[in-house]
């Protein structure tokens, strides 16, 4: 992003034709909205008749959105200590900038300077406001707006550098006291979903929406923020996981009085506990009874979060998109798709759907955050595993069979210290995920990934969707140790790049 001069902008505003003005707006990519350019116009003039100073118009970054999360601000002045952010209103009322203040505080705290300036400008009553140690409004003097911007020089930095997205993109699970606490954000997308399904929850008694996306679109994020505003709104909500509990539904539930349970509790008599809302989260793991009990239950609003590629057992795959298609047919009026990653890096993102289908088409882009180690035999990768989990990484193991029996998938699997495996992490996340991939796992001829079922044809769960979905838990990096499998190597060194 362009390093820019407030004055520039003004000067060129007064000499140029409309187009040219636009051009070079585009040159800086400068994609403010007409009337944020106004404001902006308003608030450099404002300041040059109070200031000739010109080093208070140099070094703003201008409408930077922090990548994946796309959160905006409208202008940016980063210094050694200090980091200076205004924001360009007209006509918005004291409460809305109060909270757009905060929202930004928190993820400018990041950056670790000694001072954060949080102000905002509005320009229909041409008045300063800056957010104080108490998290309150003050207005600000124009000389005490001029002071600070004279503090100290700009830095020329690469804001992406600056801001990690991973640190602001929050599990309910794995973040819980920061989704508590409201420290997470919401792309537009997302806002807008939730806006619809409020009102259709507000006026509705009995209705059906369904949620759909693959891993790292944000889907439960999404789903557990609208039943924290429904219950805000004093309505009763009760979440449904379709599988096991984790650590983290345990304390929301236990600690924060959300009313969480199993899929294997959902029955008749919960049901007619008087929601107003149901949460099927995990719905494509829903089994034909379960759905039964939703389809012909007529007294709340039922809310559906899905992914059809998440399925793990050979039943799951058998039903999955068949219970589907029925409720689609039959129930449900409004659907809405979450398409952008906003969780896993576009790195991470695309080498998983390069590994997990040859035809993907190529990219040119560094895998930075992948790496692999290619192995002969389980015992010598036992050490190395707990090895990494002491230094960070979270190791994700196959599902076991069960009933006393043993899958052949299951020997690659490791007695670690923090054992969880592909059914026991659905729906959280880790910042460094490592997985085994043993010798059965293979390509088909139409490029897809799979597992060489032949000597074990009982295997309840399809090891290739577990690999899937402990891979798709990751946010920043993956780790790959391969153990007795040229072709995943080949695969792997393919992606890489790392080929002669």
């Amino acid at each position: 992003m362009n390093f820019t001069n407030l004055l520039s902008i003004l000067e060129s505003k007064n000499i140029l034709s409309s187009e040219l003005f636009n051009r070079y707006l585009e040159y800086q990519n400068i994609n403010l909205k007409d009337n944020e350019i106004e404001d902006l116009i308003k608030f450099t003039a404002k300041i040059f008749e109070e200031n000739r100073d010109l080093n208070i118009f140099n070094g703003y970054y201008i409408g930077y959105k922090i990548p994946q999360i796309s959160k905006e601000f409208d202008l940016l002045k980063i210094t050694k200590t200090s980091v200076i952010n205004i924001e360009l209103k007209s006509g918005a009322n004291e409460e809305k900038i109060k909270k757009q203040l905060i929202h930004n505080k928190y993820y400018l705290d990041s950056l670790g300077r000694d001072e954060v300036y949080n102000i905002t400008y509005q320009s229909n009553k041409d008045e300063f406001y800056i957010l104080n140690k108490e998290k309150e409004l003050d207005k600000l003097e124009i000389k005490d707006l001029i002071k600070i911007l004279l503090t100290e020089s700009t830095l020329h930095v690469d804001l992406n550098t600056l801001f990690d997205p991973s640190e602001f993109l929050v599990s309910p699970f794995n973040n819980t006291d920061k989704f508590i606490e409201d420290k997470y954000f919401l792309t537009d997308h997302q806002n807008e979903i939730k806006k619809d399904i409020i009102k259709i929850i507000q006026e509705n008694k009995n209705s059906f929406c369904a949620i759909s996306g693959k891993a790292g679109t944000g889907k439960t994020l999404l789903v557990y923020d609208i039943a924290k505003e429904t219950m805000l709104n004093k309505k009763k909500v009760l979440i449904v996981h379709c599988g096991k509990l984790n650590n983290g539904h345990i304390k929301l539930r236990n600690n924060h009085e959300i009313d969480i349970i199993s899929i294997k509790y959902f029955t008749k008599e919960k049901i007619n506990n008087n929601y107003d809302l149901i949460i099927i989260d995990e719905a494509q793991r829903i089994y034909q009874n379960q759905l039964s009990l939703v389809l012909n239950n007529k007294i709340t609003n039922y809310l559906l979060s899905y992914d059809k590629t998440q399925t793990l057992s050979l039943k799951d795959g058998k039903y999955g998109q068949n219970i589907a298609g029925k409720l689609f047919e039959e129930k449900i009026k409004k659907h809405f798709t979450l398409s952008e990653n906003i969780r896993t890096n576009k790195e991470v993102a695309s080498f998983i759907r390069r590994f997990i289908n040859k035809k993907e088409p190529k990219l040119e882009m560094q895998y930075k955050n992948i790496t692999i180690q290619n192995f002969e035999n389980i015992e010598t990768v036992q050490d190395y595993v707990k090895n990494l989990e002491d230094n960070g990484w979270t190791y994700i193991s196959y599902t076991p069979k069960g009933k006393g029996e043993k899958g052949l998938y299951e020997k690659y699997n490791i007695n670690s210290k923090f054992l969880q495996n592909a059914h026991d992490v659905i729906g959280q996340e880790f910042d460094n995920v490592v997985v085994i991939v043993g010798e059965k796992f293979l390509y088909k001829e139409t490029g897809e990934l799979t597992y060489n079922i032949s000597q074990d044809t009982s295997v309840p769960y399809m090891p290739q969707k577990m690999l899937f979905q402990a891979m798709t838990r990751v946010r920043k990096k993956l780790k790959i140790i391969i153990i007795n499998n040229p072709e995943i190597l080949e695969r792997c060194i393919e992606i890489l790049n790392l080929s002669k």
